[in-house]
């Protein structure tokens, strides 16, 4: 019975031939760098459309106004108000079998909601959830930040649970971050509203901080006559 020996060469020489495929095949991906898209968003001001930034480090930017509209890949939101105001009441009622409330109210005198109105469109060509129109929250004097919770406006205020927006149709979202009544009561330090919106943030300064003059401690006091002297 003959026995098939197999060459030990030939094996070799198929492992060797195996490497340079490899080896080529890599080599061949190189020479065509995978690329990445990114959208670019942009902020309609006052009938004029500027391109977007991104935030550079210690740089406020992004900065926009009630009024802006900011257009990106799913979503074109428009800023309609911003206020503080311990009841904010529905400009809808809730209708006689709505899961809605007509109003909200802080619990606490010392408490106030700064709320805010996003007009939202959708874009896309799917239904997409309310939830993933925008994230808001409120930053006092540049450190204290207070999330918020958002209801749509329906028939009254409703959960945006179960609700979904349908494409090229739009919906008013409120965005309500509760924190201390003196907040709102003070003049002179900072508050903003941060708005992000696929991936990107974006600054509503609510009020600005107060600017201090500065005093130039060289300048000689002027001199005064004295009233003895002609």
């Amino acid at each position: 019975m003959a026995i098939n020996k197999k060459c030990p060469k030939c094996g070799r020489k198929t492992i060797i031939i195996l490497l340079l495929i490899a080896i080529c095949s890599l080599a061949f991906t190189g020479c065509f760098p995978t690329t990445t898209t990114t959208t670019t968003q942009t902020v309609k001001r006052n009938n004029m459309t500027t391109p977007s930034v991104t935030e550079g480090e210690g740089v406020l930017e992004n900065v926009v106004n009630v009024g802006d509209t900011i257009t990106g890949k799913d979503w074109e939101i428009t800023i309609e108000h911003i206020e503080f105001s311990q009841r904010v009441d529905s400009p809808k009622k809730e209708g006689l079998f709505s899961f809605g409330t007509s109003y909200y109210q802080v619990d606490d005198s010392d408490k106030t909601y700064l709320y805010c109105i996003l007009n939202c469109k959708n874009i896309s060509t799917i239904s997409l959830s309310p939830d993933e129109a925008a994230m808001v929250k409120a930053i006092y004097d540049d450190k204290y930040k207070y999330g918020s919770f958002s209801r749509i406006l329906d028939d009254g205020f409703e959960s945006l649970a179960w609700k979904s927006i349908d494409p090229l149709t739009n919906e008013k979202i409120y965005y309500f971050a509760e924190m201390p009544k003196f907040i709102a009561d003070e003049t002179d330090t900072p508050v903003e509203v941060q708005i992000r919106i696929e991936n990107q943030t974006y600054h509503c300064i609510v009020r600005e901080a107060a600017v201090v003059d500065e005093v130039d401690e060289s300048a000689e006091p002027a001199e005064t006559e004295s009233a003895g002297e002609n």
